[in-house]
């Protein structure tokens, strides 16, 4: 706030901005310290890991592999959660169709039945890093609830100054009592556990603050018996415009100046 004007309001608007301040700086040094650690246990974590290989019951080798697995995944998504919301966007241009594409060529690539259905080419304004990663989750999310004979689409449509890229599969479909809190961080469908697809609830949290870092909006509708639909819409993220030509003065061909006058023949 413009710390300005009378007295009092001058006063109260340098507290409102100390008060910003601290609070900021409190939940910085909590980010920073929340990454320390769970970076600190990526190391007693995987000598775990080495350790449990010599356990003889191979029932409970399997057993301690698995649960280690199992957290040293929550803590990359955690550590993936928190670099998401503490990395500023770096805005370069883009194109998005090469982006999505290739997105979904690399989980064709390991199997899954994705499409991508777009324009050849469309130029945009965004960070492309940040984009993938939040497209990677969605898709991610929607191959844990989908078989060999479902189907995924990613395809982008435009809407009145803004764009859309949409993410439809033919699975299971949500809960619609879950749908409100589907993008809360930690939350989990119960279908989720109930079948052990694993995960931690964070994906689709760091879908959105991806999302919302590009002033965007994301939803998820639920399709019964025809599987799940998310919508994110970023305003704003127009196709780019080229550059104009650049004007340049072309010389007179020399030949044609030499031979201007002279009598033909």
């Amino acid at each position: 706030m413009r710390e300005e004007g009378p007295f009092e309001i001058e006063r109260a608007a340098r507290a409102l901005n100390e008060m910003r301040a601290r609070i900021k700086s409190l939940v910085d040094d909590r980010t920073r310290m929340l990454a320390a650690v769970g970076h600190d246990l990526r190391t007693p974590i995987t000598r775990l890991l080495l350790r449990a290989e010599d356990i003889v019951d191979p029932a409970l080798r399997r057993q301690f592999i698995a649960d280690l697995r199992n957290l040293g995944g929550m803590l990359e998504s955690a550590l993936s959660f928190l670099r998401e919301q503490s990395v500023r966007s770096e805005v370069v241009k883009t194109d998005l169709s090469s982006l999505l594409q290739s997105v979904c060529d690399n989980f064709a690539d390991v199997g899954a039945r994705v499409d991508f259905v777009g324009p050849l080419r469309c130029p945009v304004d965004c960070d492309p890093d940040q984009i993938a990663r939040a497209m990677t989750n969605l898709i991610e999310n929607a191959v844990k609830f989908t078989t060999e004979r479902d189907w995924i689409e990613v395809r982008t449509e435009a809407a009145h100054d803004s764009l859309v890229i949409v993410v439809a599969d033919s699975g299971i479909g949500i809960p619609n009592d879950q749908i409100p809190r589907i993008f809360d961080r930690f939350a989990r469908a119960d279908r989720d556990r109930a079948r052990e697809t694993g995960g931690t609830g964070l994906g689709l949290a760091i879908v959105k603050a991806i999302v919302e870092a590009h002033a965007g909006t994301v939803e998820a509708e639920s399709r019964p018996g025809m599987g799940a639909l998310f919508r994110v819409r970023l305003p704003g993220l127009q196709p780019a415009r080229p550059a104009p030509p650049a004007v340049v003065d072309v010389p007179e061909p020399v030949a044609a100046a030499t031979t201007r006058g002279l009598p033909a023949g």
